[in-house]
């Protein structure tokens, strides 16, 4: 059954990337993986929920275990985050998630998880810093996620410029100089 999940799940992201937002439906997810429609129905009653699983499956890797170094590791975050925008097929991903939240009610409950994901990722990081008392205690998930992602996702998003390793260094260490301790 996971088998069955993995190369549904596998096949999905492949028709978003190559054929667009439009195309992942479960008969073309079907015919591009070999599942069974039904079996796909009865995994993924409807598209929302299917795209849904395909972000969330993409959204895992971003997550940096805490090395007790706030600034490499936010460093590192948003390094993988800038790497997974800049890449082509993710890329698109995201801004096909971001345009259709914006249309789709159904669709706009997954940009909330994937946000929350994200959020609680970067929690992880800044909770750390906290405790070790690298960051004051007033420092809010969302709000940094504002400070620290939100550069990135402009440039990857609105001005199409790539962000190099000595902006994301410039990023972090405001950031680290607005709240640490």
């Amino acid at each position: 059954m996971d088998r069955t999940r993995a190369t549904a799940l596998s096949a999905a992201r492949e028709v978003l990337i190559s054929e667009g937002w439009d195309a992942v439906t479960q008969l073309r997810v079907a015919e591009v993986s070999g599942v069974g429609r039904a079996t796909l129905y009865r995994h993924w009653p409807d598209r929302a929920q299917l795209l849904s699983d395909v972000l969330a499956a993409e959204e895992l890797i971003l997550h940096v275990e805490p090395s007790g170094d706030l600034r490499r590791d936010l460093r590192d975050h948003l390094r993988i985050y800038r790497d997974l925008l800049e890449d082509p097929a993710f890329g698109r991903v995201v801004t096909a998630l971001v345009d259709r939240a914006e249309w789709e009610p159904a669709i706009r409950d997954v940009k909330a998880r994937v946000a929350a994901q994200t959020l609680d990722y970067l929690r992880d990081l800044l909770e750390v810093g906290v405790r070790d008392g690298q960051l004051t205690k007033r420092v809010d998930a969302a709000e940094a996620a504002g400070q620290l992602l939100g550069p990135v996702t402009f440039r990857r998003l609105i001005s199409t410029e790539p962000t190099p390793d000595g902006l994301i260094d410039r990023i972090v260490d405001d950031f680290l100089c607005l709240h640490g301790s």
